[in-house]
């Protein structure tokens, strides 16, 4: 394929993204936790749209 590492490198950043929106759901939940109220995942999303991934909506809830 004549753009096959480019298709790669674009794969592995783009699960690369998934696994560190992952850990940030995962902080993220340790740290409401604590609190033990309810947390939604629209509530993720504006409480991290500062943060330097600033997922959105569609990325937390769509997983491969």
């Amino acid at each position: 394929m004549p753009d096959g590492l480019s298709r790669l490198a674009s794969l592995i950043d783009t699960r690369q993204r998934q696994l560190d929106i992952l850990s940030l759901v995962i902080s993220r939940l340790k740290v409401e936790s604590e609190t033990e109220e309810a947390v939604s995942t629209r509530d993720i999303s504006l409480i991290e749209r500062g943060s330097q991934l600033a997922p959105n909506i569609d990325e937390l809830l769509d997983w491969p």
